[in-house]
């Protein structure tokens, strides 16, 4: 809802390959090929651009929660 928030940037800041990546100040996203990675590779890199994104709104030390519980 912040038309500041230069979703656009940050998706390319994200994502490795710039090129899958794109959006506007509010709107953004982006593709990342897993075909390649082996399933404890896609964990990695999950945590890996979880912590990305938090550091790039600023939160250093985010602790992310799951929304919904594994049942």
């Amino acid at each position: 809802s912040n038309p500041k928030a230069k979703a656009g940037k940050l998706i390319k800041d994200l994502v490795p390959d710039r090129n899958n990546a794109g959006g506007h100040d509010l709107f953004a996203g982006g593709r990342i090929d897993l075909h390649h990675l082996q399933e404890a590779e896609i964990d990695i890199l999950e945590i890996r651009l979880s912590q990305q994104f938090a550091e790039l709104l600023g939160y250093k030390n985010a602790d992310w929660k799951p929304l919904l519980e594994n049942s």
